[in-house]
């Protein structure tokens, strides 16, 4: 089975050559990348290693003048769905600050094989990061080895229950819609929604020491202070 991502992505030159090997050695059979950069802004493609480019599609993003981020990012998917169903079986679609953890199985085609076939839509959680509270660091340093404090705790407690909201992986039909990132629709009705063990509770907590949940996406929400502040001269 054919198995891809497909994420817009804007500015994240700086970190593209650990996003797209991290999700290839999962088993990701290919990369489809959205590109929103500015057209004076370095081609991303570019900052891929050449190992992995024959896995990568950049598409331009083609955004519309007035078009909000959320619209932009609801239109890729709806036309990656229309485009590509019957050629790949699951997408994950997520973020360029998400990287996908699948820890209890050797592969993604591994676990998205052991899926019930009335199972459409699997819902992945947020272990959020922050900025550590550091303003400067080592920007050589890899995104996921800089990060080290799952916030969760902190955003519930705060009233923000980021753990119910979640990025889908959805098996590919042509009569799936989506409403934006987090909702998908067959028709008129809302897909139902599974666990990563592939249970239809509507959620999928993420508990870091509970092993019934080690499917899950690290969420890197803002990078070091520094790094939040210089982003547009970033190439």
């Amino acid at each position: 089975s054919m198995i891809a991502i497909a994420s817009a992505h804007r500015k994240t030159n700086p970190y593209i050559n650990e996003w797209v090997p991290w999700h290839l050695s999962l088993g990701f059979d290919k990369v489809f990348i959205y590109d929103d950069n500015d057209a004076d802004y370095p081609y991303i493609g570019n900052f891929i290693d050449s190992q992995y480019r024959d896995r990568v599609e950049i598409i331009p993003a083609g955004k519309e003048e007035g078009e909000s981020v959320c619209s932009m990012q609801t239109r890729m998917i709806n036309d990656f769905i229309q485009q590509y169903a019957g050629k790949i079986d699951w997408c994950a679609f997520i973020d360029s600050d998400e990287f996908i953890h699948i820890d209890s199985y050797s592969s993604v085609q591994e676990w998205l094989a052991a899926a019930p076939k009335e199972v459409e839509c699997i819902a992945l959680n947020w272990c959020i990061y922050g900025d550590d509270e550091v303003i400067e660091r080592d920007e050589s340093l890899p995104v996921q080895s800089r990060f080290k404090q799952c916030k969760n705790g902190i955003y519930e407690q705060r009233g923000r229950y980021y753990h119910l909201i979640s990025k889908k992986f959805i098996r590919l039909s042509k009569d799936i819609k989506a409403d934006d990132m987090f909702i998908f629709r067959k028709g008129e009705e809302r897909l139902p929604m599974y666990d990563c063990n592939f249970c239809g509770q509507g959620l999928c907590a993420v508990m870091l020491a509970d092993p019934r949940y080690n499917c899950y996406i690290n969420h890197y929400i803002t990078k070091s202070l520094s790094e939040d502040r210089d982003r547009k001269s970033v190439v």
